[in-house]
């Protein structure tokens, strides 16, 4: 998939109509959606008129209140309506409702600061169904999400007026824009705002297993050796229903291309492996996963390795919230995170 814009301007509303009717063409899904979308956006403004802000991408949207995503609709194929919700509020008849609508709840334990949350992935044509159900375990994260933290976080800056204006106009409603205690034009100015094309390009599936060549240095050797590695695992998801890709992301204003190694766009998972156990691959993947998660904003992100590391080391990806994934002697993987990357 390729983003078919370079630019969007935040502060349009046909911007916003354009990203948004794409991922959405069919209008009563995209009326069920952006009802719930807009029911958020006046319960964060209620909770902190400062703790939230509504982005416009050029590939989907994203409502942040304090530290939490509380809405995500992305363009990656199946398209999901994805709502966090708190875990204590969703009763077995609604956890049956999600089953039912094929939707996906993921969770607890999924946001260290916030362990209580669960992600629900809800198929667009099942959004009408659960929306009764899905308010008010929706509202509780929300609302303690702007207790958290009342104030604008560095996000600020990324609101999109037009957003809001696009969302009120279509739906008939009066909607809040958020209040920061300094003009939102400024911050709005910065309006055309240039931004990546993402390109999905496959996994290669030629057998590069052997790294041994003539001639061939250390990092070309763990380079075969990362390569094979991703190539097993991607291999091993296929076997059980997930389809993982690579993605080009072309930066904006001829900055060159990034590749991430693996996603998989069903669970957005994030992965970046490496050849090697050592300090310095452990902390590159983490810089890794930090630049190319700007972009693909995924819900987790691990490291993909041969084998499990040191104690120390898996202390280390822990405590910057990215799992770990290793491949097992007998061809099977398994991770740190419950079976989230497995």
């Amino acid at each position: 998939m390729a983003t078919k814009e370079r630019r969007v301007n935040r502060n349009s509303a046909d911007d916003a109509r354009a990203v948004i009717e794409t991922i959405l063409p069919n209008e009563s899904e995209r009326r069920a959606v952006l009802s719930l979308l807009a029911d958020l956006i006046e319960r964060a403004n209620r909770a902190s008129v400062k703790a939230w802000n509504l982005t416009l991408f050029s590939n989907g949207i994203r409502l942040n209140v304090g530290q939490i995503e509380v809405f995500t609709l992305f363009d990656f194929r199946p398209v999901t309506a994805n709502f966090r919700i708190d875990d204590g509020l969703l009763s077995a008849v609604g956890r049956e409702e999600f089953r039912l609508v094929g939707a996906e709840i993921r969770g607890p334990n999924i946001y260290k600061t916030a362990p209580q949350v669960l992600i629900a992935e809800v198929p667009l044509v099942g959004v009408q169904r659960v929306s009764g159900i899905l308010l008010s375990p929706a509202f509780k994260v929300v609302d303690a999400a702007a207790a958290r933290r009342p104030g604008r976080l560095f996000w600020w800056r990324s609101h999109s007026p037009g957003a809001i204006r696009y969302l009120g106009e279509f739906l008939g409603r009066d909607l809040p824009q958020p209040s920061y205690d300094v003009p939102l034009e400024p911050a709005a100015s910065v309006q055309i705002e240039e931004v990546p094309i993402l390109d999905e390009i496959p996994i290669e599936d030629q057998n590069v297993a052997s790294a041994a060549v003539a001639g061939a240095t250390e990092p070309h050797d763990a380079e075969f050796r990362e390569r094979a590695l991703v190539i097993r695992y991607a291999n091993y998801l296929r076997e059980r229903g997930i389809r993982a890709v690579r993605y080009r992301i072309e930066l904006a204003g001829g900055a060159g291309d990034l590749f991430c190694d693996l996603w998989d766009a069903r669970r957005r998972n994030l992965i970046e492996a490496k050849g090697e156990i050592t300090r310095d691959s452990i902390r590159m993947a983490i810089g890794q996963l930090a630049d190319y998660g700007r972009f693909l904003e995924p819900d987790r992100s691990a490291v993909l390795l041969p084998e499990r590391p040191s104690r120390d080391l898996e202390d280390l990806l822990t405590h910057v919230e990215i799992g770990m994934v290793w491949e097992t002697s007998d061809g099977r993987f398994e991770d740190n995170s419950g079976g989230r990357f497995t």
